[in-house]
C-alpha cells in the first residue's frame, strides 16, 4: 500500500534543501526542543542521583513507587491530552472563551483525578504490598507522596496546552527551566535523607512553582484565580473528606489481610466521596461533567469551533 500511495501521489521527496524554511521551522520549534529536553531532566534526574548515591535498592523503591503513580496519569490523560489543545487553539485568539474552558475542564477533571490520587495517598502501602507484593512494602510512601502531588499535577495538565495554542511557547519553556532548576536543587537538598525525601521535594517544587502558572495563565487568558480556585474546592473537599475515610478505615483494620484491607479502604473512600458530592456539590458536579462531555463531543465532530460556540 505504501509503495502505491508514493507512486500515485503528484509529489515525490527530491533532495533539495531549503535553508529558509528550515531556519523558519528551527524558529519556531526551538522552544519545544528545549521542553523536551527538560523533560528528560526532569523526569530522570531524580533516579540518577538515588541510584548513585543511595544504591540500587532505595532505586528500586522509588522506582516502584513511581510506577504506579506515572500509570495513573497515563490512564487519565490519555483522552484528555488528545482534545485538549486542538479546543485550545479554535479559541486562541479568544481570551475569555478559553479560561472559561479551561474552568470547565479543571472542574470537571478535578472531579476524577482529586479522589483517585487522594485515595491512592491514603492507601499507598497496602496498595504497593498488593500490587508488587510484600518485599515492595517499602515503596508504599513514595507512593503516597507522589499521590499527593498528582493532585496539583492533574489540573496543570491543561496549563501548557492553553499557553502553547496562545502563542507563549517561550513562557513555557522557561517554565519548564524553572521546573528543572527547582527540582535539581531539591534533589541535591533531600537525597542524602532516602527516597521519600526525593520524592517529596518534586512534589513540594510543584507547588512552590503552580503560583507561576497560574500568573501565566491570567495573561494569557485572564483567568480569575479566585474563580479558579472555586471550580476546584467541590472536588479538593470531598476528595479529602474521602482520603480522612479510607485512612481511617485501613488504620482500624491493621490486622487484617493487605487485599482485604485495601479494598475496603477504597470501598470506604469512595463511598465517602460519592455521598459528598451528591449531598455538597451535585449541582456543581453535573454542571462541570455535562459541559466538558458537550466539548469533547464537539471536538471530536466536523466544525469544532462552530459547534463549541453554538454552545457558548
Amino acid at each position: 500500500i505504501s509503495v502505491l500511495l508514493v507512486w500515485l501521489s503528484p509529489w515525490k521527496p527530491r533532495l533539495r534543501f531549503d535553508a529558509a524554511a528550515w531556519r523558519a521551522l528551527l524558529r519556531k520549534s526551538k522552544p519545544v526542543i528545549g521542553m523536551r529536553l527538560l523533560d528528560i531532566v526532569n523526569l530522570r534526574l531524580d533516579a540518577l542521583l538515588i541510584g548513585a548515591r543511595l544504591g540500587a535498592t532505595a532505586l528500586g523503591l522509588y522506582s516502584t513507587g513511581q510506577r504506579i503513580y506515572q500509570i495513573v496519569l497515563e490512564v487519565l490523560f490519555s483522552a484528555v491530552n488528545q482534545v485538549s489543545l486542538p479546543i485550545f487553539s479554535r479559541f486562541s485568539n479568544q481570551p475569555g472563551r478559553s479560561a472559561d474552558i479551561l474552568l470547565r475542564l479543571v472542574s470537571c477533571t478535578s472531579l476524577l483525578t482529586f479522589p483517585a490520587f487522594a485515595l491512592m495517598s491514603a492507601t499507598a502501602i497496602d496498595m504497593t504490598t498488593v500490587v508488587f507484593g510484600e518485599k515492595w512494602r517499602a515503596s508504599g510512601p513514595v507512593l503516597s507522596v507522589f499521590a499527593i502531588g498528582g493532585i496539583l499535577f492533574s489540573v496543570s495538565y491543561f496549563n501548557a496546552p492553553l499557553l502553547m495554542a496562545s502563542g507563549r511557547a517561550k513562557q513555557v519553556f522557561w517554565l519548564g527551566v524553572l521546573n528543572a532548576v527547582g527540582n535539581i536543587i531539591g534533589f541535591l537538598i533531600a537525597v542524602p535523607f532516602g527516597a521519600v525525601a526525593v520524592a517529596a521535594a518534586f512534589v513540594i517544587r510543584g507547588f512552590l512553582v503552580y503560583p507561576v502558572n497560574l500568573f501565566m495563565l491570567r495573561e494569557a487568558c485572564g483567568i480569575p484565580i479566585p474563580r479558579y480556585a472555586r471550580a476546584l474546592w467541590p472536588a479538593a473537599a470531598s476528595s479529602g473528606l474521602a482520603a480522612f475515610a479510607a485512612w481511617t478505615c485501613g488504620s482500624e483494620l491493621a490486622h487484617w489481610p493487605s487485599v482485604a484491607r485495601l479494598l475496603c479502604a477504597l470501598g470506604v473512600g469512595v463511598a465517602v466521596y460519592a455521598l459528598s458530592i451528591v449531598s455538597l456539590f451535585r449541582t456543581e458536579a453535573y454542571s462541570a461533567v455535562t459541559e466538558v462531555l458537550g466539548m469533547v463531543k464537539a471536538a471530536r465532530a466536523p466544525g469544532l469551533s462552530k459547534n463549541l460556540e453554538t454552545r457558548e
